[in-house]
């Protein structure tokens, strides 16, 4: 029975997830017109307790504020442009005891490259800022590569409280 937001909503599939479990209302946001139309497909069923909106995710669009009992991002903050930005923002949307759940790749990880026998540095860690990537769909991406320690501080600026931190191997 919760209000949920997700930044980055993608192709809305972790709504669909809330939804299904009977999420009262559902907010998503995207950069990209084209994941919310696939959002849009992938949670028509839900229609009525569901809006999207195609916007960059460090500006407010005209979500409420000091609303949601839970903001997600499930690989999406490697998109912002302005982490500091997207991260305050994240803290007013959530109303009191509201949580802020964020999953992604390890900083280190866009690091290295698989050069079909071992693993090797092809970027450097330390080197913060846009870093294209190969094609998704024959559409080019651009993510921002952070360090864990900027990232976490910039959580902790935020206001937002950190309660935990869990790293998963690779298979």
């Amino acid at each position: 029975d919760l209000r949920a937001l997700e930044l980055g909503c993608g192709s809305g599939h972790s709504l669909l997830y809330l939804a299904r479990r009977g999420a009262r209302e559902l907010w998503g946001v995207d950069l990209s017109s084209v994941q919310i139309g696939f959002s849009q497909e992938t949670l028509r069923p839900f229609a009525a307790r569901v809006r999207l909106i195609e916007s960059p995710m460090e500006v407010n669009p005209g979500v409420p504020e000091n609303y949601f009992d839970l903001v997600f991002s499930i690989y999406g903050l490697g998109w912002t442009t302005d982490l500091p930005a997207t991260l305050a923002l994240v803290s007013r949307y959530l109303r009191p005891g509201g949580c802020f759940v964020v999953s992604g790749e390890h900083p280190a990880y866009g690091c290295i490259d698989w050069n079909g026998t071992q693993y090797a540095v092809s970027k450097p860690y330390f080197v913060e800022g846009p870093r294209e990537h190969a094609s998704w769909k024959g559409v080019p991406i651009v993510t921002h590569h952070r360090t864990l320690g900027t990232f976490l501080g910039q959580v902790i600026q935020a206001g937002l409280q950190i309660e935990a931190l869990v790293e998963t191997p690779v298979d």
